[in-house]
């Protein structure tokens, strides 16, 4: 014979799992801090080399975030992540233009003088 007592009536609940409680907070994406850092960071080292894989890493972590309805956070950190990596993008391939302008536009100018002045 047990000489524990029954367990009250509407006793602990079981864990639930799916969707957060209403008002809680999901849990940003592990991928959506990745993401920022590699835009931010793009800024001041490599540009394009790390400015694509974060707008990459972004917008993949932004679809998985909407498809898991609610249950993975982080939909601001993505977007801001994305619109500073497309900001580096285009930035960067303006620079790249510009300066093969200007090496194209120095290597046929007729004015430079290659006399020695002897």
């Amino acid at each position: 014979m047990s000489s524990l007592p029954p367990p009250p009536p509407g006793g602990p609940t079981p864990p639930t799992y799916g969707a957060p409680a209403p008002g809680a907070v999901p849990p940003n994406h592990p991928k959506a801090v990745l993401a920022l850092v590699l835009s931010i960071v793009s800024w001041f080292v490599c540009g394009l080399l790390l400015s694509v894989p974060a707008f990459i890493i972004a917008r993949n972590a932004e679809r998985e975030t909407l498809a898991s309805n609610g249950t993975i956070g982080g939909e601001g950190m993505l977007k801001a992540a994305k619109i500073i990596a497309l900001i580096q993008i285009i930035l960067s391939i303006v620079a790249i233009v510009v300066v093969v302008i200007l090496v194209a536009a120095g290597a046929f100018d007729s004015s430079t003088n290659t006399s020695t002045g002897y």
